[in-house]
């Protein structure tokens, strides 16, 4: 089975050569394409194994129905770079004619799919478009040897998708009876009639509540519970009996978004007014709920239903000025990866989004204000996609970027002081608006397995906010204050590295000294998207420490990861006898060098030194040019010291110094792919 690329809403490869006639879908494809200022889907193409994509111009043509060449078109997709102003995105037929029948009555926009797929990276280890979800199981998250945040999957192989019905038709699935026979019939019923029913009706009233209730709104609350909460209802209330004669229980069965929804059988006109239909429906499509092709309809189905908030008009969109690039003078930004030409993300992607992104810019009036924030779910992830702020004396309403379906979520601040952040590779993940005295109001989004930063939080009210979108997300923001009796100390090279940098798992809590001033990485922070994560191996107040026999430290082209190793159980790490500070994998670890050290008998860590390489290069990133770390020598209070790595005359040696009175209780670092750890600092704590 050749692939190139894989269907931008199934995942599943677009193939030249199906193993079997019921894989024939795989070969038949759209491309959704944008030819200057329009936007178009072609005809039904078959693919060859071939780089070129020749596509019927005419929609409801098929690559073997167009009589005229010049009835086709060649359109470069995804990560080819586009000719003459054409490229576009390709997708199996029979997902797009499923998602046309997740759309329903709601047309989306042809426009709004590309806008929103020319704003997603495509990956080297995968060849289609990223959404933020693991395209409902065709791929897995892999955060052992990769940060959750850094949105690396494994594909399954091909027997799993097998298994999985992966590689059945999403659109023909299984056959489905519509009829039912059998005495639950209910199809001439009327709402008072007891004889279809297989139990006769209680005389009303007695011992039961619900019968005062007028029919319509029993039948209400049937539709609002889920099947089997409704049929247990039945055999409890006397006043239910009519279930299976009610036309709109069984119909909110089969709604977009209900259990059966993916059953759009169900919403044709002869279905729908026939409750046998719509039974047989149901019990036909529970009867074979495990069978491959109706496993894929309904995977496939899901997929579809989150991906149309995106590519439905906006219902806002921003209402403020566009900017030119004016540069950040006064400015504090905080952006995500993407976008950045010298981020090291971009050298882990095939392509990386092509959409432009846009700046508009808030002026936030001074004193108590409502901020608004709106959120997309995109499957594993959230996105923030807007802000919308309120000035409450003036009631004066701003708001930049998208505002879809979903809504948006309020809340109130005295004065707006800024945001906490937590940014993902590809845009904002999470927002907490932040008040006088850093007093926050919720997180909007979810921020498990995110980074998080106080870099936008301010100690005056900020006067001006803008805002950087993508094609549907919020990708940078930046903050202004009136800060001109102290603007010097307000910027970032100022201001701790707590407070300045994107920290994983979270940022360090205040009671964590991170000795600034000797980590090994730039400083101020690098403009580009580099979090750094931490470990605390001393345990609460300490507690760990006489339990660490030693650090296993492995060292490759760098180092490339550190490892802590107790002499039982520890509660802080999971219950595990180990735990690990960078993300190289198991495996990754064999052969690294056991730093043995006496917890029990009060051996501590004392001193690291780290030999730095410096790359002068001016095309590599600025990282580099910084060093990484090539060289590492650890001592102990008992004056034992391990030194690994390769130590040369032109590293750049430095000490990574801990304050005075203080033990070495964890470390922190950013991991580079490829690279390994490529600075250091470490945590300590007056004990």
């Amino acid at each position: 089975m050749v692939v190139r690329y894989s269907c931008i809403l199934c995942g599943i490869g677009i193939s030249s050569s199906p193993s079997s006639e019921s894989e024939d879908w795989l070969r038949e494809y759209r491309a959704v394409y944008r030819k200057g200022a329009d936007t178009s889907v072609s005809g039904v193409a078959q693919y060859h194994d071939d780089p070129s994509w020749i596509v019927p111009v005419d929609s409801n043509l098929r690559w073997d129905t167009v009589l005229d060449p010049n009835g086709l078109l060649e359109v470069p997709v995804m990560d080819q770079p586009a000719v003459d102003g054409i490229h576009g995105f390709v997708l199996h037929d029979a997902c797009w004619r499923l998602l046309q029948k997740a759309g329903g009555a709601t047309a989306f926009s042809k426009n709004r799919l590309v806008e929103v797929c020319q704003s997603l990276p495509i990956p080297l280890w995968f060849n289609s478009v990223t959404w933020g979800h693991d395209y409902g199981g065709r791929l897995k998250l892999d955060t052992e040897v990769w940060y959750p945040w850094k949105e690396m999957f494994e594909a399954h192989e091909l027997e799993e998708l097998e298994r999985l019905g992966s590689l059945e038709d999403p659109f023909r699935g299984p056959d489905l009876k519509p009829g039912l026979n059998g005495r639950l019939s209910a199809s001439n019923a009327s709402k008072d009639d007891a004889s279809n029913f297989t139990a006769p009706l209680e005389p009303r009233g007695r011992g039961d509540c619900f019968s005062r209730l007028p029919w319509e709104l029993r039948e209400m609350i049937l539709i609002y519970l889920e099947t089997k909460d409704a049929l247990n209802l039945r055999q409890s209330s006397w006043s239910f009996q009519f279930l299976f004669s009610s036309l709109g229980f069984w119909r909110s069965r089969f709604e977009p978004d209900r259990e059966k929804g993916f059953v759009f059988e169900a919403r044709d006109q002869a279905a729908a007014n026939s409750i046998d239909a719509l039974l047989g429906l149901y019990r036909s499509s529970t009867s074979n709920a495990s069978s491959p092709p109706l496993l894929n309809r309904q995977r496939v189905w899901k997929l579809a239903r989150k991906l149309l908030p995106l590519i439905s008009p906006p219902v806002m969109t921003s209402t403020s000025d566009t900017l030119p690039d004016t540069g950040d003078l006064g400015w504090i930004s905080l952006s995500s990866s993407v976008f950045l030409p010298d981020s090291e993300a971009t050298s882990e992607l095939s392509r990386a989004p092509m959409h432009s992104t846009t700046t508009t810019e808030m002026e936030v009036p001074a004193g108590p204000v409502i901020i608004g924030i709106a959120m997309v779910n995109t499957g594993i992830w959230d996105y923030i996609t807007g802000i919308r702020i309120i000035g409450k004396a003036d009631g004066q309403e701003q708001f930049s970027g998208f505002a879809f379906d979903s809504g948006e979520i309020l809340c109130s601040v005295a004065a707006l002081h800024g945001f906490n952040v937590a940014m993902g590779p590809h845009g904002v993940r999470a927002l907490q608006s932040v008040g006088p005295r850093r007093d926050a109001c919720a997180w909007v989004g979810r921020t498990e397995g995110v980074p998080i930063s106080e870099l936008l939080v301010a100690n005056k009210s900020v006067n001006h906010l803008r805002v950087t979108c993508d094609g549907y997300k919020i990708t940078a923001l930046s903050i202004n204050c009136d800060q001109t009796d102290n603007i010097k100390n307000s910027q970032p090279e100022n201001l701790s590295l707590r407070h300045i940098a994107i920290w994983y798992p979270e940022v360090p809590p205040e009671d964590l000294v991170l000795n600034d001033s000797s980590f090994t990485g730039l400083r101020p922070v690098s403009t580009t998207y580099q979090p750094i994560s931490w470990i605390k191996f001393g345990g609460q107040g300490g507690k760990n420490l006489p339990h660490v026999k030693g650090v296993m430290i492995k060292f490759g082209a760098s180092l490339s990861g550190l490892q802590i190793v107790y002499d039982r159980d520890v509660p802080d790490t999971g219950n595990a006898t180990s735990e690990r500070f960078g993300r190289c994998g198991p495996s990754k670890m064999e052969g690294a060098s056991l730093f043995s050290i006496d917890g029990a008998a009060g051996e501590r860590i004392a001193s690291i030194s780290v030999g730095l390489a410096v790359y002068e290069n001016p095309d590599y990133p600025e990282y580099l040019r910084h060093g990484i770390i090539q060289y590492l020598m650890m001592s102990t209070n008992f004056d034992r010291t391990t030194c690994l790595g390769k130590k040369k005359d032109g590293y750049r040696m430095r000490n990574v110094d801990v304050a005075g009175g203080t033990t070495i209780t964890g470390f922190y670092g950013h991991f580079a792919l490829g690279v390994g750890l490529i600075n250091l600092g470490v945590i300590s704590e007056y004990l």
